[in-house]
C-alpha cells in the first residue's frame, strides 16, 4: 500500500476496520483530494501491525510518531539512500506502483479507488500508456498475419 499524502505519518490502529488479523482494511481520507479510502491490507502488512502496541504505525528514530507526511516522505527517501538507492522518493514510489497496476490491467476507476483521486484524468496516463503498450503488441500480431497472406 502507498497511499497519498494522507496524514500517513500517523497511521495507526485506529486506521484499521475489522480484525486485522482477518483481513482488515486501512481506511483514511487523502490530504489532497478529501477522498476516503478504504484498501484492503495485504497479508504482510497484517503481519506487520499485528502485533503493534502504538497508536502510530511508523516510528521516527526516537520512537514517536513522526511530526508530518513530509516528514516521513522525507524519511523514506533517507532510507532508500541508505539502501544505495539513489532518485527515489515516496512520490515516485506511488508512481511505479500506478504504472505497475496499470500494466496489470487496472482500470482508471480501480486506480482511483486505490489512490484517492477524484477524476479519472489523474489515472488516464496510466492506463494509456499500459493500454498502449497492449494494443501495439496485439497489432504487431496482426502485421506478421498480413505479412504471411502474401
Amino acid at each position: 500500500m502507498v497511499p497519498q499524502r494522507a496524514a500517513i505519518h500517523v497511521f495507526g490502529s485506529g486506521n484499521v476496520a475489522g480484525s486485522s488479523c482477518t483481513g482488515g482494511r486501512l481506511i483514511f481520507t487523502t490530504i489532497k483530494t478529501g477522498v476516503q479510502c478504504r484498501l484492503p491490507m495485504t497479508d504482510e502488512v497484517r503481519a506487520e501491525v499485528a502485533d503493534c502496541k502504538q497508536l502510530a504505525y511508523m516510528l521516527n528514530d526516537w520512537d514517536r510518531p513522526f511530526k508530518s507526511d513530509k516528514a516521513l516522505s522525507q524519511r523514506i527517501s533517507k532510507w532508500f539512500r541508505q539502501a544505495g538507492v539513489t532518485g527515489i522518493t515516496a512520490h515516485s514510489v506511488r508512481k511505479w506502483l500506478a504504472t505497475r497496476m496499470a500494466d496489470s490491467g487496472a482500470t482508471e476507476y480501480e486506480l482511483m479507488a486505490y489512490f484517492g483521486w477524484k477524476d479519472p484524468k489523474e489515472a488516464r496516463p496510466y492506463v494509456n500508456a499500459a493500454n498502449r503498450e497492449r494494443l501495439a503488441d496485439s497489432a504487431s500480431g496482426k502485421v506478421q498475419s498480413v505479412t504471411s497472406e502474401r
